[in-house]
This record gives C-alpha cells, sequence and structure tokens, in this order.
C-alpha cells in the first residue's frame, strides 16, 4: 500500500506519462537578446567626413607638344594651286616648283595646298595639313587647315620640307569658275591653260 502511494505520488510529481498535462506546462521565456552598449558622441569632436570618390585624373592638354613649343592652327590661308589631276599634283613639293597646267572639260581639277612658310625640323613640329573643295554653282568652296606646333621665341630656319594635301573636284564642264578660298578667290576657264595657278602669299611665322 505504502509502495503504491509512492508510485501515485512519483506520478504526480513526474506526469507518470501524460503527454496532455504536459503540454499544458508553459513554455520556457525566451533568452534576453544581448545588450550593447552605444559609444558616447563627445559634441566637441566633428564627425568624420564621408568619403568621396576619387576624381578621374584630367588627360594632360595637347601631351604631344614638346617642351617649348606651342601649338598653332590656320585656317583658309595656306597657298594653294589649281592642277590638271593628281599626278600634276605629286610632282609638286613646294607651290613655288609648279608650272602652267592645262585643264580639260568634264574632267575635275585638284586643289593643292602648300604649308604656309618654309616648314622645317628646327622650328616646326609635326606639321599637318588638309582641304576639302564643294563645288556651289560655278564657284568651288576651299577650306585649308594646317596645324601642328612652333618653336618658341626666335627660330633659325633650316631646310625647308614639303607639306602638301590635296583635294579633288567634282567635274566641271566646259565655262567660267571661282575658286573661293578664305577672304581670297581665283578665276579660271575651263578648257584653258593655267600659266599662273597659284594664288595666296606665303604666311610669316608667328613670333611666339
Amino acid at each position: 500500500m505504502r509502495a503504491r502511494a509512492f508510485a501515485l505520488l512519483a506520478c504526480c510529481l513526474l506526469g507518470c506519462g501524460d503527454d496532455a498535462a504536459r503540454d499544458k506546462l508553459p513554455a520556457a521565456p525566451p533568452e534576453p537578446a544581448a545588450l550593447t552598449r552605444e559609444k558616447a558622441v563627445d559634441p566637441a569632436v566633428p564627425a568624420p567626413a564621408a568619403e568621396q570618390p576619387a576624381k578621374p585624373a584630367l588627360p594632360p592638354s595637347e601631351p604631344w607638344i614638346r617642351e617649348g613649343f606651342a601649338a598653332i592652327s590656320i585656317r583658309d590661308e595656306v597657298p594653294l594651286c589649281v592642277f590638271s589631276d593628281y599626278e600634276a599634283h605629286h610632282k609638286v613639293e613646294f607651290f613655288e616648283q609648279i608650272t602652267r597646267q592645262k585643264l580639260k572639260a568634264d574632267s575635275p581639277v585638284v586643289i593643292g595646298a602648300f604649308g604656309p612658310w618654309c616648314v622645317n625640323e628646327a622650328c616646326d613640329d609635326r606639321p599637318s595639313l588638309q582641304c576639302s573643295v564643294e563645288r556651289d554653282g560655278s564657284t568651288l568652296i576651299v577650306h585649308s587647315r594646317y596645324w601642328g606646333a612652333r618653336k618658341k621665341g626666335p627660330c633659325k630656319d633650316g631646310a625647308c620640307r614639303p607639306v602638301t594635301a590635296g583635294c579633288l573636284s567634282p567635274a566641271l564642264e566646259a565655262g567660267d569658275y571661282t575658286v573661293q578660298h578664305g577672304s581670297e578667290s581665283f578665276p579660271f576657264r575651263v578648257p584653258g591653260v593655267l600659266r599662273r595657278p597659284c594664288f595666296g602669299d606665303p604666311l610669316t611665322p608667328p613670333g611666339l
């Protein structure tokens, strides 16, 4: 009898396998979250500035220019000559060398552009020249551009080096025409012979 009473008491304390009774027991409370301690802010110390992204470095201006030189650019001012074709143009390195040109009807002409002065290695660096031509009625509108670098200060010219460019016009039927280049104009006739096919004087080199 005492053993049975002890068994009953044990069942009351341990539940004796009564799952429903165990389910009614309150669940364990969740563990409290870990406390974090915030760092005190000293108002006398300014907050660090936000880091700014680095700006890309700008490329150097005209990096091709050598020390002691300055960039130059000349538009629609170089000497021009009218050639019968590219073959005649390629034979001439300097406009003083050109001979008379025989122009044919229904054929294009070549406008040859030449360096603005005695371009030479001692005073000029990387000289470049280009030209273009378009027809507007009986007028051939020519644009030219010379660019490069010129030595600063006095410069003793050496041997001239050829700097030329050529641009081809549309075919020209028989008639009278004018080449317009900046403020200069040059009349000619097709067909015809140009005994002095060049116009425009060489320029004085800039004294930089």
